[in-house]
């Protein structure tokens, strides 16, 4: 299951790739402290040798991060244009798509940053539960979503639209539960890289 707008938003991306990554920065900047937080929080819950699938890496800067922390990470996207570049700076990135690939096994860990909000209800709810299948008993799953209400079509960083869904808290963890999950890490009201966006951060372990 999937949709136009899933299609339409990878297909912005891959369109528009170098611009995207010209206006994302590159290094964790002011704003990006909760960022942090969270990416520590994931850090200080993997099991020992536990390994991170990202989903959506787009660049390699929280891959960077994660690797100057000790771990392993095993970047990802679903979108061509981020995968090659990713190559071409030396990164085994591999293509895939969340909705309609399979998710790998082996583990301990998936992470994105950034690449939730691009799901429809209907679609996160089938993300969810291929990772909840994917991930070992006591998996974890970190994540951002933006908060609010709705959805639309977004040109935030490139002129090319792409999907956004917005989440209230209180729905997600009941979405969470429901798959079978609980949420062990939770933050919201995070500032973004353009106004007028905050996020959430969670991590949500298998049940």
């Amino acid at each position: 299951m999937h949709s136009d707008s899933n299609d339409k938003t990878l297909a912005s991306y891959n369109s528009e790739y170098k611009t995207y990554i010209q206006n994302t920065p590159q290094t964790f900047v002011d704003h990006y402290t909760g960022m942090k937080r969270w990416m520590d929080a994931l850090i200080a819950a993997l099991p020992e040798n536990g390994k991170i699938l990202e989903i959506g890496s787009a660049t390699l800067r929280d891959a960077t991060y994660f690797r100057s922390q000790g771990c392993r990470i095993q970047c990802s996207d679903g979108c061509k244009s981020f995968v090659d570049d990713l190559k071409d700076k030396g990164e085994p990135a591999i293509l895939l798509n969340a909705l309609t690939d399979p998710i790998p096994e082996g583990y301990a860990a998936i992470y994105l940053n950034g690449v939730f909000p691009h799901f429809n209800a209907d679609e996160a709810k089938l993300f969810l539960e291929k990772c909840r299948k994917s991930l070992p008993g006591k998996g974890l799953l970190a994540f951002s979503a933006k908060m609010g209400e709705g959805q639309n079509w977004i040109v935030e960083k490139i002129s090319s639209p792409r999907f956004a869904h917005y989440w209230d808290y209180d729905e997600l963890e009941n979405l969470l539960a429901t798959i079978g999950f609980e949420v062990d890490f939770k933050e919201d009201g995070l500032p973004a890289d353009v106004p007028d966006v905050r996020w959430m951060t969670i991590i949500a372990r298998k049940k």
